[in-house]
């Protein structure tokens, strides 16, 4: 008897009315609640109707998945897979094959590399298979709890949260079913498997047990009664296809199959996919065979090395420069200055906007309310995407949505855009990833050209935000009448068009930066604060400081440090004043001064305008001087540069900062 089966397989087995009651099998198929006119009580394992997306649903940090199939063992380009998605985070991984009815499998807590070496030990033959890098979610990092899960004939690997389990797990333990792990992944498991000993067919099996499940996710899955297959499902959850002669892939990003193929699918809520070898079948919610739109895919290897940099964070910082002005080049017509964003055009009809997004894109929507207020006089409010869902906004006719997320997968910031789309209202997302589900399902979409951005802290993604949402208020002020074609004309040559050299001069000056950064790395806490547009790049340094070398630190409007924060100064308390010299520049000193005065260490970031003035409190660096649109960028590369150096300084992983992944976090 299998630990994993509990008891015989004549006992655990469904029940035939698990037939019945799935709603896609056979001419006899209802609802199983359609005799008493109300769902009763699930009971057994009978098969409901698919469990609808709700506001409450949670979405696990983006753990990674790949499968492949073709004529040569596979493990080694599996675990190749898995590692192009290490920059998302994870705390184990694993890898299983199928070969002659037998599935193997090989998993290790730590670095996807030592999963690598434990195969070169004990390799792997199969020539289809699945891997995964885990982030716990349920139970701790552990190579029991690592994936693929196995269980009597199938393979399992998950990304997502299977919010019911703890309901499922109870059900199959009274069926004496055992588990090895304390992962919502087994029991998916161990349904799968109790499908296959009633005789579904794998494609099948997966419909019936994604009907018992609640919440987000994307399934991979191989059995051994099939060698040359993969199977696949997804619920709110990112999944991608592709085939190639003789071969086919699944992932759950198209970076990690980018070296084999051009093309992706990209697979869609409810969909189940069949891969053999050189052809796929998709099967949609509705249980009919369909074909899904194909997407370009390009593989750059020089993304998964750090070029000499040290880090990823570090590279990506200074790729900014070479960002925007890839962002200038696509935005704005060279000759005549002209701004080419048509997907403002709706938002730029509307009476009223709301920015929402989540971290560090929150800041990039809080800066932004300044450039739509002031540029197209559009009344913003900025809302946390978490806290958005969740309320009850007054929004309709006349209201229009901006959604920013790096990855386009944010579970809280999708949430609040498909609520905003129910009531009607018009949404524009800017997202780095074109592909993801928030591209899919928005009215118009603006890609931020940023390209992959590895370090889990943002850089790169987020001035590349700040440049598509100013350039964004910029058309949207000329499509209102607040500016003449020859005003946008000049902003664009004057303002866009000074940020990418500027942001050079900056980080040529990274050697001074580093020098004071240094004297961060063991400080108990650091005080960021700024007024007006600098406001939101205080805060956003604080985390930035916080992410990556741990240091508690908090950014504060300037002029609210007297209603409460002046009392965490103490001597020598580290204060980082965002002080450009504008009308805001005298009224900010003077907080800064008033917290000097109490032991605060100021070092004022300003420009050569402000620096003389700067001096007098403490340290201070002269930052480029760039029109008053243009600031943001220079203040915002700094502040990045002080929180790598900080925590480099300190020994701290820059990239993998602790209890982090670079998307989709869990709520």
């Amino acid at each position: 008897m299998s630990k994993a089966r509990g008891v015989p397989a004549a006992e655990v087995a469904w029940s035939p009315a698990l037939l019945r009651h799935s709603s896609r099998i056979g001419p006899r198929a209802v609802p199983f609640w359609a005799s008493s006119g109300r769902p009763p009580r699930r009971r057994g394992f009978e098969a409901g109707p698919p469990v609808a997306e709700t506001p409450w649903r949670r979405r696990s940090p983006m753990c990674g998945i790949v499968g492949m199939i073709n004529g040569h063992p596979v493990a080694g380009d599996l675990v190749s897979g898995i590692q192009r998605l290490e920059y998302r985070g994870y705390d184990s991984a694993g890898v299983a094959t199928v070969e002659e009815g037998r599935i193997s499998r090989r998993r290790a807590v730590g670095p996807v590399s030592a999963l690598r070496e434990l195969i070169e030990v004990v390799p792997l033959s199969g020539h289809a298979g699945i891997a995964h890098t885990r982030w716990a979610t349920h139970g701790s990092p552990s190579e029991a709890n690592a994936h693929p899960h196995v269980v009597g004939e199938v393979a399992v690997v998950h990304n997502g949260i299977i919010e019911n389990h703890d309901e499922l797990r109870e059900e199959l333990l009274r069926l004496g079913r055992e588990f090895a792990s304390e992962t919502d992944t087994e029991v998916v498991a161990h349904l799968l498997d109790m499908a296959l000993a009633e005789g579904l067919d794998p494609m099948t099996a997966l419909d019936v047990v994604s009907r018992r499940l609640r919440g987000s996710y994307a399934i991979g899955m191989i059995t051994s009664r099939d060698e040359d297959a993969l199977y696949a499902t997804c619920h709110n959850g990112p999944l991608v296809v592709a085939e190639h002669p003789g071969a086919a892939f699944l992932a759950s990003d198209g970076a990690a199959i980018a070296p084999y193929v051009s093309e992706i699918c990209v697979l869609e809520c409810g969909d189940r996919v069949e891969l053999r070898r050189g052809s796929l079948r998709i099967v949609d919610s509705s249980n009919q065979t369909v074909d899904r739109p194909r997407r370009q895919v390009e593989s750059r290897e020089d993304e998964h090395s750090t070029e000499g940099y040290g880090s990823f964070m570090l590279k990506e910082i200074h790729q900014q420069p070479a960002v925007l002005e890839r962002q200038l080049a696509a935005f704005a017509d060279p000759l005549t200055h002209e701004l080419r964003l048509p997907q403002v055009a709706t938002i730029a009809k509307q009476d009223q906007l709301v920015l929402s997004a989540c971290g560090t894109s929150f800041y990039a929507c809080q800066l932004a309310k300044y450039w739509f207020e002031s540029l197209a006089g559009l009344p913003c409010r900025v809302e946390l995407a978490s806290e958005l869902r969740y309320r009850s906004p007054v929004l309709g006719a006349g209201h229009g949505a901006i959604f920013v997320s790096q990855s386009g997968e944010t579970a809280d910031t999708l949430a609040a855009l498909r609520m905003v789309r129910e009531r009607g209202v018009p949404s524009l997302v800017v997202v780095n990833v074109e592909t993801s589900a928030m591209a899919r399902e928005a009215t118009d979409v603006i890609g931020t050209l940023a390209g992959p951005e590895h370090g889990v802290a943002s850089t790169k993604a987020f001035t590349a935000q700040l440049f598509t949402l100013l350039a964004a208020a910029i058309a949207v002020g000329e499509a209102r009448g607040h500016s003449t074609r020859q005003q946008t004309a000049d902003l664009v040559r004057t303002t866009l068009g000074s940020i990418p050299q500027a942001v050079e001069l900056v980080l040529a000056s990274s050697a001074r930066i580093h020098a004071y950064a240094a004297t961060l790395a063991d400080a108990p806490r650091a005080i960021y604060v700024g007024r007006g547009p600098s406001f939101p790049l205080a805060m956003e340094g604080a985390l930035k400081l916080k992410e990556i070398a741990y240091v508690h630190a908090e950014g504060f409007a300037a002029g609210e440090l007297k209603h409460g924060p002046l009392a965490l100064v103490e001597e020598g308390t580290p204060l980082i004043a965002v002080c450009p010299h504008d009308s805001l520049f005298d009224k900010t000193l003077s907080n800064v001064q008033e917290a000097a005065a109490r032991g605060a260490q100021p070092f004022v970031l300003t420009d050569a305008d402000g620096l003389g003035r700067a001096l007098k409190l403490g340290d201070a660096l002269a930052l480029p001087t760039l029109p008053r649109l243009a600031q943001p960028f220079v203040h915002a590369v700094a502040l990045q540069l002080i929180a790598h150096h900080a925590a480099a300084a300190g020994g701290k992983n820059v990239d993998r900062p602790r209890n982090l992944a670079k998307s989709v976090t869990v709520e």
